[in-house]
């Protein structure tokens, strides 16, 4: 029994030097937390952006990341990402309640009101067809940085590849 562990511990080791090989060393231990920041640095110099111009919508680019990403995806280990969580991420993001410009559902004025039942109710003018489109527009507009940021992390070597996320995160289309 001892025999076969150390074996299957072996095979583990072996894959997983395969999976993180051209990863740097001190990687390994990155969050999504970290690649957020690494691309927001380089997002305000331009260095992490085709032709090395600066961003123009900081305010915009942080704000989705506070308000959706980092609440979600931050504490997940860089390592750990998979075509599953990242699935599951975008399909929440399209059955999420409409938010205002505060991060409450819509019909919420107040913090106080969150926790109203009558906050959570849809637009009764809106028909289904529409309210899908417009959420999934909001799910393209927020994976749009994160696709960003996790192809940044792979050639700042924190990621072996963009395999995850290439198809997982692909946008809706429309």
């Amino acid at each position: 029994f001892d025999e076969a562990a150390q074996h299957a511990r072996d095979i583990f080791e072996h894959e997983q030097d395969k999976r993180l090989a051209g990863v740097s060393r001190d990687a390994r231990r990155k969050r999504v937390n970290d690649a957020l920041d690494l691309y927001v640095a380089d997002y305000k110099d331009g260095g992490g952006r085709r032709g090395g111009n600066p961003g123009r919508d900081l305010k915009n680019l942080e704000s989705i990341l506070r308000v959706h990403v980092r609440p979600r995806l931050g504490d997940f280990f860089l390592s750990d990402l998979n075509a599953g969580v990242l699935e599951k991420f975008k399909l929440d993001l399209v059955l999420a309640p409409k938010l205002n410009r505060s991060g409450l559902p819509a019909r919420c004025s107040r913090r106080l009101d969150a926790d109203d039942p009558t906050c959570q109710k849809e637009d009764d003018w809106e028909d289904e067809a529409e309210r899908i489109r417009k959420r999934r527009a909001r799910a393209n507009r927020i994976i749009t940085p994160l696709r960003a940021a996790l192809n940044n992390a792979v050639s700042g070597r924190l990621l072996a590849s963009d395999i995850a996320w290439r198809e997982a995160l692909k946008p809706y289309p429309g």
